[in-house]
């Protein structure tokens, strides 16, 4: 069993997981409908990335006997209309979350959860691979501009994104 200090903060970014997966969902409908289908696959995968990292808090909680709360998630707003507005939110939101994995992984530390740490290590990695992906994308975009042929381009790159996930405890 976990701390209940540990526990809470726990369940809060479960949560955070499955409502990034609501906010990717919701970016790939948007984009999705202004045909930038690429874009849309992109932010479908990312959707999903997100619930597995939900699954992963939710098996390492159960393994220590732990039950997981959900609770309500709000409906997500997606801002402006551009390609380089969507990838420069996600990137506003990625840093939020890495912002809370941090939290954590110090709480952790600061009540010697060392199982805990460890977890959250694996966490801090994805989210500065998370970044870096967001990141480049978005230096793209600001080269590109927001209009062309270029961005057909980048939206074809876009949609070569694998779809890997996998989910361990």
């Amino acid at each position: 069993m976990v701390k209940k200090e540990i526990k809470d903060m726990l369940e809060a970014q479960v949560n955070r997981e499955i409502a990034s997966s609501y906010l990717y969902m919701a970016l790939s409908m948007k984009c999705k409908i202004v045909n930038f289908e690429g874009a849309a696959h992109w932010f479908r995968l990312q959707s999903i990335e997100e619930l597995t990292h939900a699954e992963k808090l939710i098996n390492y909680l159960t393994m220590q006997g732990e039950e997981v709360v959900l609770e309500q998630i709000d409906k997500p707003v997606v801002n402006g209309e551009t390609l380089l507005d969507f990838y420069t939110q996600t990137n506003k939101h990625e840093q939020f979350v890495t912002g809370c994995i941090h939290e954590l992984t110090a709480a952790a530390r600061a009540n010697n959860d060392f199982s805990t740490e460890a977890l959250m290590q694996w966490f801090i990695s994805e989210q500065v691979e998370e970044e870096a992906n967001v990141m480049d994308i978005i230096s793209k975009l600001k080269l590109i501009g927001n209009e062309g042929s270029n961005l057909y381009l980048i939206d074809k790159e876009l949609a070569t994104r694998p779809a890997a996930v996998t989910v361990t405890a």
